[in-house]
């Protein structure tokens, strides 16, 4: 009975490893760079998508901000990142989007009243919220920012 429940543990561990061998071979854990938070490089002329940090918040004052916050492990943002990062022309010149981190915001979060990943806040000079809204990456963008 020892012997057989051996074998049965290690086939369990043995068919979930090859399963995320197989998962991140075929891309479903998603880019590396977008899971450890990487900087992103500011885009052209239009727009800019970057991690969020308070000095560059601050320091992007005399453009358009929209915090935008997402988790690493949540696909519908990774899937908002990936779309952001390969339509940069679809940022509207003069608009900084903000990557913020969604489990560890807290005082964001509550500031803005966040209470789901792949979100949306555009703020005013003053860092007042002017609108809110829920996915729809670069067409999101143009539809929500006026």
């Amino acid at each position: 009975m020892k012997n057989f429940l051996t074998i049965i543990a290690g086939t369990i561990l043995a068919v979930g490893f090859s399963g995320l061998v197989f998962a991140a071979d075929q891309g479903m854990m998603g880019n590396k760079a977008m899971q450890e938070g990487m900087a992103m490089a500011p885009m052209s002329a239009h727009g800019q998508f970057a991690n969020y940090t308070q000095t560059d918040f601050e320091a992007a004052k005399g453009m358009k901000r929209v915090l935008f916050f997402a988790a690493t492990w949540c696909p519908t943002c990774m899937g908002t990142v990936k779309n952001l990062m390969e339509q940069p022309t679809g940022i509207p010149p003069g608009v900084e989007v903000f990557r913020v981190d969604f489990d560890s915001s807290t005082d964001l979060k509550a500031q803005y009243g966040v209470t789901q990943m792949d979100t949306f806040v555009l703020v005013d000079a003053e860092g007042k919220k002017v609108a809110l809204w829920n996915g729809g990456g670069v067409e999101g963008l143009a539809k929500n920012i006026k």
